[in-house]
């Protein structure tokens, strides 16, 4: 039995919702079925339907399932005497007339056949070489083809840069994010108030090293509106707002591709109202890379505990104090609730000290120590902060110079759009090598700061920090640490067992993750299957741990260790969000 393979393809994939696709299986299943053919719809598991991939640069022969079957031919998997089903010759290709002559003649030469069903056409190496009729419809068909897709695409293009260029008058779409609304009557995107101001408190908590984990917990906890369907905030949507440049005001055209949504040009400024400053915006993105990286390093040995005096049980309400159980694995040094060590009822497990200095010392690297001293901000926070926007605003105009090189080599673009295109690349490389030079004068700056500062006045935290692990033996170096943590901290507790909800779990959370590692029943299972389990419940406890830090300002901050976030806990949203009981 001769086999028929039958390949569907459609441009974009709002054709399937038309009658495209079951029209051509249909043609296809029924010309098999009248040749007595077997028919064959997919190869190698691959479906031969190329759903949402344009021919006209011949992307289906490349990178889709024509060229799954072209391979298959030339590797003989395709045996001589098949034949290929298709609506149309433009479905096999829409490119240039001999770009689209040179595949159809090569799977003619293979000894497959090629029978377009719109007109019940057969194409063989034979009938096309005995017969020059065939041979001039068949290109004349390719050039139509190429043709009529060549104007399309230059009027769509047109089409689109003209709307680009009239974007600010006329918005492209209505499509918006959240915290705006579209009105009607003047055609303009509006701001939601409320909405608004919940956003800005975002960024807020966020710069002041409030994770994303904190930031969600306290607005789930303080009932703040969610947007859009959903019952509760979580931490993938919180990052989502923090990194959408649509607070700028920007509008990023985007397309989709075999189900991969693809930057079409430039961003569109002014397009939305701007509801964050810019500065704003790059200091809370800057945040979000910062809390990824992990401090590590063995603590020092003459000054054992530089927390001392400070560590609180949350339990009964004891000191901590340091117990050291000898030589590690087994041994090491734990902080021990008092009371427990004298058996007076409390069951605060023991706090292994070095776990605990690393979760302490990772969130006091973000904390500004002189202004929680003097109560004024140092100006070497004041240049550091500088020179992290102009690495932002860097790194931005590096991302553009890469769009507008990936859309001039990958688009077909007219000459207008490609000469704006140029002049906005060659404005961005100007900017950023002056971005360049003015972090590397921000660099100097910072060194000169700090070799003048006084070494307890010192904002960066993280040199006392360093200096604990480099000099572990010396009594002074971590005697000043711990003077200068008594200065600034009044109190820090230790606490467990706090109750996380199950709408809390993401699958990136560290007992989640842990979790599945450890039991291999549950790796493929779905997460709300198992987070109220009583073997996770009791897995996940040790996760449950949590600190809080009192700043002798009056400030608060809660640390979940499972999570490794933290924030403030004195955050409001001010007296046009009381209604929220916040």
């Amino acid at each position: 039995m001769i086999k028929a393979y039958s390949y569907i393809r459609m441009s974009t994939e709002q054709q399937l919702k038309g009658d495209s696709l079951r029209r051509q299986k249909e043609l296809s299943a029924n010309y098999a079925k009248l040749k007595n053919w077997e028919l064959i719809e997919s190869i190698e598991g691959r479906d031969l339907a190329d759903i949402g991939i344009s021919a006209l640069h011949s992307k289906n022969a490349t990178e889709g399932a024509l060229g799954t079957f072209l391979t298959a031919i030339k590797e003989g998997r395709v045996v001589t005497g098949s034949v290929l089903l298709v609506e149309n010759l433009d479905r096999l290709s829409r490119a240039s007339a001999l770009t689209a002559f040179n595949q159809f003649s090569s799977i003619l030469e293979a000894g497959i056949e090629i029978v377009t069903l719109s007109d019940k056409k057969h194409y063989t190496k034979e009938s096309v070489n005995s017969n020059f009729s065939d041979l001039f419809i068949s290109i004349g068909i390719m050039f139509r083809s190429n043709e009529e897709s060549e104007i399309k695409s230059k009027r769509l293009k047109a089409a689109w840069e003209n709307k680009r260029n009239a974007a600010q008058q006329k918005p492209i779409t209505r499509c918006r994010p959240a915290w705006l609304d579209y009105d009607e009557r003047s055609k303009k995107f509006l701001p939601l108030k409320k909405r608004v101001e919940i956003v800005k408190l975002i960024f807020e908590m966020c710069i002041s090293t409030c994770g994303l984990y904190g930031i969600a917990r306290y607005l789930n906890e303080s009932h703040v509106p969610v947007f859009g369907r959903g019952k509760f905030w979580h931490r993938s949507y919180i990052k989502k707002i923090i990194c959408n440049r649509s607070v700028l005001g920007e509008f990023q055209p985007m397309t989709t591709e075999n189900n991969i949504r693809k930057y079409i040009g430039e961003s569109i400024n002014n397009y939305y109202p701007q509801i964050i400053k810019e500065d704003t915006f790059l200091l809370a993105n800057a945040a979000l890379v910062q809390r990824n990286k992990a401090d590590k390093g063995r603590k020092g040995k003459s000054f054992s505990n530089i927390f001392t005096g400070l560590v609180y049980c949350g339990a009964c309400g004891s000191k901590m104090t340091l117990k050291n159980r000898g030589m590690p694995p087994k041994g090491g040094k734990s902080l021990c609730c008092t009371n427990k060590q004298v058996s007076a009822g409390c069951m605060m497990p023991e706090w292994k000290l070095a776990e605990f200095e690393n979760i302490l010392f990772k969130h006091l690297r973000e904390i500004n120590f002189s202004s929680l001293i003097s109560g004024e901000k140092n100006p070497l926070a004041t240049l550091e902060e500088q020179q992290r926007v102009l690495q932002e605003k860097k790194n931005n105009r590096e991302m553009n110079i890469e769009r507008i090189l990936t859309t001039i080599e990958n688009e077909d673009l007219i000459d207008r759009a490609k000469k704006e295109l140029i002049l906005r690349m060659n404005q961005y490389v100007s900017e950023c090598e002056n971005l360049s030079k003015l972090i590397e004068d921000s660099a100097q700056k910072i060194q000169q700061e700090k070799d003048i500062t006084i070494y307890f006045e010192s904002v960066n935290m993280n040199n006392f920090l360093d200096l604990s692990k480099n000099k572990e033996d010396d009594y002074y170096t971590r005697s000043a640490i711990h003077q200068l943590l008594v200065k600034t901290i009044k109190k820090i507790t230790l606490l467990q067992e706090v109750e996380k909800y199950p709408y809390e779990y993401d699958e990136d959370d560290k007992e989640i993750i842990s979790f599945r590692a450890k039991y291999q029943f549950y790796r493929n299972e779905n997460l709300s299957s198992f987070v109220e389990n009583k073997d996770f419940l009791r897995f996940a406890l040790p996760f449950r741990r949590y600190i809080t830090v009192k700043y002798t300002t009056g400030e608060e901050r809660q640390i979940w260790c499972g999570d490794d976030t933290s924030h403030l806990g004195n955050w409001s949203l001010g007296g046009a969000y009381m209604q929220y009981n916040l």
